[in-house]
């Protein structure tokens, strides 16, 4: 009899759990008796068989043995496990062959899949070919067999599923290549059957809820006529758990504690498909508050924490409610320091009376002090120009506040992606101590583009560009990483024709000092005024102006954010030709009075452009305050922007131009739903520009209220003073400016790079300085005459800026257009 030794046993045992290892990845797998449990031996050599496309150096590399190693049963599964791995056999087999007293010859057989040649799919409709290979990605599958063909068929089956098809069957085979036997072709035949079509939901036993308000809470939704666009009439059973989760849930925040949905029934025609779905609620009792406590401390004592939150006693309870209230109290408490406060409910519920007496204990711990802060994610952005807009300072006490506005003022740069890309974590340290890591994610600051555009100069109100407009441009917020902004641009259009160049560091110095310098040279052409000689009034404007700021910090209450800024300027304006116009001549036969009006609005409008297009160089001064308090400056959801600016322009030499201005504009938005699904954006604007003395003030730098600056659903100065004559009118601006934009802004894509908008724009501009109080009626508008429009936009971000308005007068006057649409570029608030 043969004894074994302790070691011999043990190789035993690993050599059993080995094949049976083995057997789970192989359908054949044997590891020969006369070594599997013999002392060690010696792989003297390594064979592969039954590989016929499949290199024996892949084969061997996926083994865990080399020759001349000790042979380890134990090492089987690991071998059978790589090899299938490598995804191109249907068999392994893993045997040995004695050599010798000590060694052996590791033979590895296997059976090769066959190599897929093309996937053809027949018989589908509902699915596109592109829409399979989306999901299933066949084109990176070299080889299969029968048993993943099926598990492919059945991935194909929940994407009918998924469009309402539920008895879709798909049959499939593989066909070998006639001319090579190595190669199949897999074949899926689709038999789609008939769509599932939801034309009904109805619900009993609900007394409380009405059916239209269940309806909009469940996720199915009933057929109806767009129902291609957001796919209503579909339905998964996997979604009715989800629906009836919802409508508990909506029961649960009515009172209704015990409210439950007992079935779900659905009711198919066998004709027609259509399926009618039938809920059926047990709604029980409906609950009320009946106490509410909130044990507070020296701190924050229990009136002001009950005073903080929306429950009250005779209240309906709603657990929406109460989990609103707790992370209300949480928020209170981290506003003092404890930011890993937590909020206890207590709740008991009474029967009888049909009330629930609530207590929310408040564990708030100790006060917690800011360690240090990490940033993370940054790969462009400078530590530094992310922390100096931090509210948190290390070594400080952490509060909930501190933290909000640190992320807003950190997302307002702009640098960052609008929805996920600023987020706090917390590290707790100790009891009392806690670090923190900024975590951000860095969004597209720059831009280099060719940009073609229609309609206008949407960001400059005094701008008479109409047609195309080409501009290439490179821009970019956030240079090197250092909050720089640089912007070169030249554009020529049919009226207008411009380089410019602007550079600003809004932290000079690392210090809270804002410093810009600026370039220009337009040649803008006046086309739009009809009653000039000249085809058009040609203009160069060349200047320059450095400008400084100083920025209030982001932790000084109420003014925080705010900038107060000084420029100084110089600009010198020339024209080819002093404009003439073109005189209109009165009839003689025409009564005296008119013929006179005739002449004197010819003198008037004479002296008007003469005044208004003088040439010279002047030097202007800038004061501005501005507060920017938006959440973000392209995608912005909450918050407003308000600026106030003062320009004096000041004559050089015998220049006959002086001036001075005055602008008050803010912006507000709020969100209406969700954080950026609605949000409602105000903005007004209030001007004054007005000549000093006896000198002149230039065309461009009067208001022309009317187009896609100001108030769209207009032309270029339509709603501003303007001189018209035998049918045609010329915008002439006003001294004074008043308009308002009220919009409705939601996304199209997930992105935010393409967002619709509805809006009201409403406005006027009066008083031209060079119209007398008694002028000729061919001057019109030139006092406050309101004028506004409805309408709907387009805004498109990428792969360049593009608005899109259409606006519609509300009060159109005869023989005027009752809509305009406007095409520009850029995209700023």
């Amino acid at each position: 009899m043969k004894k074994y030794t302790t070691p011999s046993i043990l190789m035993l045992i690993c050599s059993v759990l080995g094949i049976a290892f083995a057997a789970i990845y192989a359908d054949e797998t044997v590891v020969d008796d006369a070594f599997a449990w013999s002392d060690k031996r010696i792989v003297d050599a390594i064979q592969v068989k039954g590989n016929n496309t499949v290199q024996d150096s892949i084969i061997l590399h996926a083994l865990p043995y080399l020759v001349g190693d000790v042979f380890d049963p134990i090492k089987t599964r690991k071998a059978i496990h790589s090899l299938f791995a490598l995804g191109h056999f249907e068999n392994i087999r893993l045997y040995g062959k004695e050599n010798g007293p000590n060694s052996l010859i590791l033979i590895v057989e296997v059976t090769e899949k066959k190599r897929l040649k093309e996937v053809i799919i027949k018989g589908n409709c509902a699915l596109t070919d592109k829409d399979i290979f989306k999901k299933i990605p066949f084109t990176t599958i070299s080889s299969i067999m029968e048993s993943e063909l099926k598990r492919y068929a059945q991935k194909i089956k929940d994407m009918y599923h998924e469009k309402g098809y539920h008895d879709a069957i798909i049959d499939t085979r593989l066909d070998l290549d006639p001319e090579d036997n190595n190669k199949v072709t897999a074949v899926f035949t689709v038999h789609e059957g008939q769509k599932t079509v939801v034309k009904r939901i109805s619900f009993e036993g609900n007394n409380s809820i009405n059916d239209k308000e269940l309806r909009a809470t469940i996720i199915t939704k009933e057929d109806w006529l767009l129902s291609f666009l957001d796919k209503s009439g579909t339905y998964h059973p996997g979604k009715t758990e989800a629906d009836k989760y919802k409508i508990e849930d909506l029961y649960q925040n009515r009172g209704f504690l015990n409210a439950r949905v007992t079935n779900v029934e659905t009711d198919v025609d066998p004709e027609t498909y259509h399926m009618h779905m039938i809920f059926t609620v047990d709604e029980g009792d409906q609950y009320y508050i009946g106490s509410i406590q909130a044990p507070g401390n020296d701190i924050l004592p229990e009136s002001v924490l009950l005073a903080a939150i929306s429950i009250r006693t005779g209240d309906v309870y709603s657990r929406e409610k109460l989990t609103a209230a707790i992370k209300r109290l949480e928020t209170l408490w981290g506003d003092q320091g404890y930011i890993f406060a937590h909020i206890n409910p207590s709740i008991e519920l009474n029967k009888e009376t049909r009330t629930i007496d609530i207590i929310l204990y408040s564990d708030i711990g100790n006060p917690i002090t800011l360690r240090k802060i990490t940033i993370k994610g940054n790969k462009k952005t400078r530590d530094k120009v992310i922390r100096r807009v931090l509210a948190l300072q290390e070594g400080t006490t952490i509060t909930k506040r501190l933290m909000e506005n640190s992320k807003n003022n950190v997302s307002a740069l702009g640098y960052f992606d609008p929805a996920e890309g600023v987020q706090w974590k917390v590290i707790k340290q100790s009891e009392d101590t806690a670090d923190l890591d900024l975590v951000v994610k860095e969004a597209k600051t720059g831009h280099l583009g060719f940009q073609l555009s229609y309609g206008g100069k949407e960001s400059n109100k005094a701008s008479p560009a109409s047609g195309i407009t080409m501009t290439g441009e490179f821009s970019d917020t956030n240079l090197f990483g250092y909050g720089t902004r640089i912007n070169l641009a030249l554009s020529w259009a049919k009226d207008d024709k411009s380089a410019q160049f602007h550079i600003a560091q809004p932290w000079l110095f690392d210090k809270p000092i804002t410093g810009a310098f600026d370039l220009y040279h337009k040649r803008p052409s006046y086309s739009q005024l009809h009653h000039i000689k000249a085809r058009a009034i040609h203009e160069k404007l060349t200047g320059g102006s450095l400008s400084f700021g100083y920025i209030i910090p982001p932790w000084v209450y109420m003014i925080h954010n705010m900038q107060l800024m000084a420029g100084l300027g110089i600009d010198n304006i020339k024209y080819e030709t002093q404009p003439v116009i073109q005189e209109i001549v009165p009839r003689p036969d025409k009564n005296p009075d008119i013929v006179d009006c005739v002449l004197k609005s010819n003198i008037l409008y004479q002296n008007l452009i003469t005044n208004e297009f003088q040439t010279g160089l002047f030097t202007w001064l800038l004061f501005a305050a501005e507060q920017d308090v938006r959440n973000h400056p392209i995608h912005p959801s909450r918050g407003h922007r308000i600026r106030l600016a003062s320009r004096v322009a000041v004559p050089s030499f015998d220049s006959p131009i002086s001036f001075y201005t005055t602008e008050l504009e803010a912006h507000w938005f709020t969100p209406l739903i969700g954080e950026r699904d609605l949000v409602f954006h105000l903005h007004g604007f209030f001007g004054i520009a007005q000549p000093i003395g006896n000198r002149t003030i230039p065309y461009g730098k009067l208001f022309h209220i009317g187009g896609d600056a100001t108030v769209r659903g207009y032309g270029f100065g339509d709603i501003s003073p303007k001189f018209k004559a035998q049918g045609i009118s010329d915008s002439i601006g006003a001294q004074k400016a008043f308009y308002v934009n009220a919009e409705l802004v939601f996304p199209i894509n997930p992105s935010m790079t393409m967002k619709g908008l509805l809006f009201y724009d409403g406005g006027a501009g009066w008083d031209n300085p060079y119209v007398p109080e008694n002028a000729p009626p061919t001057f019109i508008n030139n006092k406050f005459n309101y004028r506004h429009a409805v309408g709907f936009g387009l805004r498109i971000l990428q792969p360049m800026p593009i608005r899109i308005d259409w606006g519609f007068k509300i009060d159109p006057a005869p023989g005027e257009s009752s809509h305009q649409v406007h095409f520009g570029t850029s995209y700023d608030w």
